[in-house]
């Protein structure tokens, strides 16, 4: 598949997640990025933000190849207020999202000016996010990968979640799995290093999604 990759080699911990996969320790770590591309004409791989809020009119930059000036942005359904060429791989398409229903997507095409067209890239609609539980509540701040599911909605690879102690030291998960419909029950599987959490006691768990969204929030209690 066509796309921007990320080859992670990692050295493995004896810790193991909720499907019974160990663990790798983050600071031995390291990533290799490439790109695979096989066809004619431009083409769209990523897009930031990577989500839409209906709520929020944004300019999301494209990553890709293949842009040209004179060009043509489309998107289904129609939402968009043009694009500004940046580069051959870079363009920022502005977008209004208004009226639309979260738990869908935005497909977007490109079009150079020779008529070759990209294949649609989908942008998911996305409403406020919310958290509905967090297990476990608590945690050691001597456990450098404590595993964490995050429940709630409109959630995914996107979102940063992170505990905030009393001193304002924070954490932040690394998110390993995300499962449920985008429209319904979404559960984020990871695991956080918690030695940076230095105050016992309680804390906050923050969820943000880049949309210009409001975070949410749950309670999070520290140990030593």
């Amino acid at each position: 598949v066509d796309g921007l990759y990320a080859l992670t080699f990692s050295v493995l911990s004896d810790t193991y997640d909720q499907n019974g996969n160990r663990i790798p320790f983050p600071f031995l770590t390291q990533t290799a990025h490439f790109t695979v591309y096989t066809i004619t004409g431009p083409e769209i791989f990523s897009a930031s933000p990577p989500i839409i809020n209906p709520n929020y009119s944004q300019t999301a930059t494209l990553t890709g190849t293949g842009f040209t000036t004179g060009g043509t942005l489309t998107t289904s359904p129609s939402i968009t207020t043009g694009y500004t060429y940046g580069d051959a791989g870079h363009i920022s398409a502005g977008l209004n999202a208004a009226g639309l229903t979260p738990g869908g997507t935005v497909g977007i095409q490109f079009q150079d000016g020779k008529g070759n067209t990209s294949p649609s890239y989908f942008l998911p609609v996305v409403g406020q996010a919310t958290v509905t539980s967090v297990s476990p509540s608590s945690g050691s701040n001597q456990d450098t990968a404590l595993s964490l599911t995050v429940t709630g909605s409109y959630l995914g690879y996107w979102t940063t979640v992170t505990i905030t102690d009393a001193a304002g030291h924070a954490a932040t998960m690394h998110i390993q799995q995300v499962s449920g419909p985008l429209g319904g029950t979404i559960n984020l599987y990871g695991h956080m290093d918690l030695t940076t959490l230095t105050t016992p006691g309680p804390a906050t768990l923050t969820v943000s999604n880049p949309d210009g969204s409001p975070p949410a929030t749950a309670s999070f209690t520290v140990t030593n």
